[in-house]
């Protein structure tokens, strides 16, 4: 079934780019829309029983002008609050009872800064990717062009993480693309020129090369971990890599597509969501049926989720689907 957030979306075309699926604790679901290119965006709300969409809505009297429009990502913490992030730069926190949106003032930083800057052409924004939250209740933000935020809700306080060519343990690149904090409290970072990074709560530990010497230097779109323990990586030009902490190997799962997106079910299935297909893996032996094809040409699949109703919803750059998971290979 495909829906559409606007239905006519010809003077903004964003409304339908779809950039974050989340349904959280409480059983309701959100869409994150917007595109840059295309103007337009924001937060949706899905109406189960009627099937339709409806744009959450701010106050006219909070400064935030279309900044809210873009969204990149959606984030329910432990207490259940739902965290909006949106480009250039901006982090909110969404009361869903008042529909208001609170903004979390990031630390007016001119890009990354270290020993080796000279001559590069630094960011003077924010893009905020990614927001996660660790054991100790701390937000870590993820953002392109400044590394990593670490906020620390106790003392409103924040540190950044950022290259530094005089520490081979610092984040090898300022571009984050994503995270994924795994359920040993390790956080994993994937950039976009630097491969994957970890991190633990305190020090910062680089890992170019996992286990057997595989250098993901190209551009990390998608890291998960699943129920294993086992590290999903997507990244341009490889495909996808599962790669198991424990005994320090990786296996390429699949070459020759671009994995966006991991998500894994209660019944332990991991899905991929690739530029055109929805994928079906099964992490004990990594075979993998193409489930969904995408069936408009040039449309393009960014997030993959499974509801707890059994249903997978691909959101792509025009549209959401949702797809009944247990339908015959395509």
């Amino acid at each position: 079934t495909r829906y559409l957030p606007t239905p006519d979306d010809s003077a903004r075309p964003g409304d339908n780019f779809i950039n974050v699926i989340l349904e959280d604790s409480r059983g309701s679901f959100w869409v994150g829309a917007g595109d840059l290119r295309m103007g337009g965006g924001g937060v949706y709300q899905f109406d189960r029983i009627n099937g339709t969409f409806s744009r959450v809505r701010y106050s006219s009297s909070e400064p935030m002008g279309s900044s809210v429009n873009w969204i990149t990502s959606l984030f329910e913490d432990a207490s259940g609050t739902l965290w909006v992030c949106s480009d250039p730069h901006r982090v909110y926190r969404f009361d869903e009872s008042s529909g208001r949106f609170s903004r979390l003032p990031l630390p007016n930083y001119e890009g990354w800064f270290g020993a080796s800057t000279e001559g590069m052409n630094r960011p003077t924004t924010h893009a905020v990717k990614r927001v996660c939250e660790d054991r100790a209740g701390a937000l870590w933000i993820a953002t392109w062009g400044s590394g990593l935020f670490r906020y620390e809700r106790r003392t409103r306080g924040f540190t950044q993480y950022i290259p530094d060519s005089s520490d081979p343990s610092s984040l090898s690149s300022p571009h984050v693309n994503t995270m994924f904090l795994d359920r040993t409290g390790l956080l994993w970072v994937g950039t976009d020129d630097g491969g994957v990074n970890t991190v633990s709560t305190k020090p910062f530990l680089l890992r170019h090369t996992l286990g057997d010497s595989l250098r993901i230097l190209n551009r990390v779109q998608a890291v998960f971990g699943d129920m294993q323990g086992g590290l999903w990586i997507g990244a341009i030009g490889i495909g996808a890599w599962r790669f198991n902490p424990t005994t320090q190997r990786s296996t390429h799962v699949w070459q020759d597509v671009i994995v966006n997106d991991f998500y894994q079910d209660k019944e332990g299935t991991v899905w991929a969501c690739t530029h055109t297909d929805l994928i079906s893996v099964d992490p004990r032996n990594n075979a993998y049926p193409t489930i969904w094809r995408i069936p408009y040409d040039g449309e393009f699949g960014n997030r993959v989720l499974v509801d707890s109703d059994g249903f997978a919803w691909v959101g792509t750059d025009r549209s959401v689907y949702r797809v009944w998971r247990d339908m015959k290979e395509y």
